[in-house]
């Protein structure tokens, strides 16, 4: 079991216009079964937050993973099965922003100032049993628990007292306006999206109550979870870049979209007519080369040698081979039948033997034949 998850930027259309990068970025990595996604929206002010927000991400990648693995080999069985406290993470989340505070720092060695790199960020650190999600400034996290057809937002959208004002990782109070939440139990589909999407994914019941919009959601965890990862890669970049999307939002976008995959047991097998003439047409033509190979080896020995001793290993290997041999293609036919109905296997059983000794003795047969007639003539059948 483990997770399946996609990621893509799109560039606004007023930053096409206004001959600028796209100034989104969003990453994800998956660690066994523990999910690390990121992403951020550099701000339209800031003169290099393009370059923040690829940093941003990347940072909260390489310290999270760095983190998991860390936590894994320190705790073991435990790992990470229980949800961590809220004290820690609020201590993993001030870290891992550090770690990003860190690295923008560093690139102000080659001429910018940390203001050029601003931009918000918006982090999932989730399991098979709980998730804890962090975010600085506006954009979204939106989950669908396992036992609930809702999509929930964790956190109200962050806007600040003027429009397009919000909190950026470079702010001076960031450390206070970071909001985090563990949420305990099984997600089945987790999304984080920048603000450029919200027109679309967020529905606002009043000034002050937005909640997720299920008719926005649904369509792509029913696309992840039926198409493969490059199949509805390639489908959210068409999506980004429609008409239809620019239409509603001249913003940058960014989507990740997971869904958590449970182990799946295997498909029952169902059988028909040809299959169990083919599988037995095998079983007998196995047993046919066994029984010729067991009777050539015998007689070699006996006939040619004189001595049994050089023979025995290989007709202990042989039989050893075909019984392997045969076992094999009997459990494929130990659980289902033409009906997908559990069935009583005992007249496989009997009926297999008989092919197996049926077969290694026609292959005995071949070999006396050939022996006396052709490799032999003065031997006779007595």
């Amino acid at each position: 079991m483990t997770w399946k998850a996609i990621a893509d930027s799109a560039i606004g259309t007023s930053h096409q216009r206004q001959q600028l990068v796209c100034q989104d970025a969003g990453d994800y990595v998956v660690v066994g079964n523990i999910l690390i996604g990121a992403v951020a929206d550099g701000a339209g002010s800031a003169k290099y937050s393009d370059i923040g927000s690829k940093l941003a991400v990347k940072s909260v990648i390489a310290y999270l993973k760095a983190w998991v693995i860390w936590r894994k080999k320190q705790f073991k069985l435990r790992s990470l099965k229980s949800p961590i406290s809220e004290q820690e993470a609020e201590k993993v989340f001030i870290k891992t922003l550090s770690k990003v505070l860190s690295e923008l720092n560093e690139e102000t060695k080659n001429g910018y100032a940390l203001k050029d790199f601003a931009c918000t960020l918006l982090v999932v650190l989730a399991t098979p049993q709980w998730i804890a999600a962090m975010q600085i400034g506006d954009g979204f996290i939106v989950i669908r628990p396992e036992e609930s057809e809702t999509y929930q937002l964790l956190f109200q959208p962050d806007k600040g007292e003027y429009a397009n004002e919000t909190t950026f990782v470079t702010s001076n109070d960031v450390y206070n306006k970071m909001r985090f939440r563990i949420i305990s139990g099984k997600q089945k589909f987790i999304s984080v999206s920048t603000d450029g999407l919200e027109r679309l994914a967020i529905d606002m019941k009043d000034s002050n109550n937005f909640m997720a919009s299920h008719k926005f959601f649904k369509p792509f965890e029913e696309g992840i979870t039926t198409r493969t990862q490059q199949e509805e890669t390639e489908s959210l970049q068409n999506w980004l870049t429609s008409p239809e999307v620019n239409a509603k939002t001249d913003d940058d976008k960014t989507l990740l979209v997971c869904l958590f995959e449970p182990a799946i047991s295997p498909s029952p097998i169902f059988h028909n007519k040809t299959f169990y003439i083919d599988f037995y047409i095998q079983i007998f033509l196995a047993s046919v080369t066994a029984g010729f190979i067991w009777n050539f080896q015998y007689h070699y020995s006996e006939w040619i040698l004189g001595d049994f001793t050089a023979a025995r290993f290989i007709w202990t290997i042989i039989i050893l081979l075909s019984m392997y041999y045969n076992w094999n293609f009997f459990k494929i036919i130990t659980s289902t039948n033409t009906s997908g109905k559990s069935k009583n296997n005992k007249y496989h059983i009997i009926f297999q033997l008989i092919v197996w000794f049926f077969g290694a003795f026609i292959g005995a047969f071949i070999l006396y034949f050939m022996w006396i007639y052709f490799l032999h003539p003065q031997f006779s059948i007595k």
